[in-house]
């Protein structure tokens, strides 16, 4: 839309019909974006299928699984089996004053 009134105001007598232009814009915007996100979505499969091969390799949450998404697993872990209704031990947390 933006495109079609620039035209229209920078060319004002030499186009016929600026709205050839914004179609014109529609699709370049179109593949461009197209093109970008097909980038994006190769780039996320290709982790995630670095994350799955690292936990089958390790048998469990790999080493170089980032500690966020360690703790985000644990925690959905938790809650999952929550909901299954499987019994989930509880942490210990250590006491620094035990020593």
């Amino acid at each position: 839309m933006f495109g079609v009134v620039m035209v229209r105001e920078l060319y004002p007598t030499e186009l016929n019909n600026p709205y050839n232009c914004g179609i014109f814009y529609f699709i370049e915007g179109y593949v461009c974006g197209r093109l970008v996100m097909n980038v994006f979505g190769m780039g996320v499969d290709t982790m995630l299928q670095c994350f799955v091969a690292d936990e089958e390799i390790n048998g469990q949450v790999g080493e170089h699984t980032p500690y966020e998404l360690t703790a985000f697993l644990a925690a959905q872990g938790k809650k999952l089996k929550e909901e299954m209704g499987q019994e989930v031990p509880d942490e210990k947390k250590e006491d620094p004053d035990d020593d």
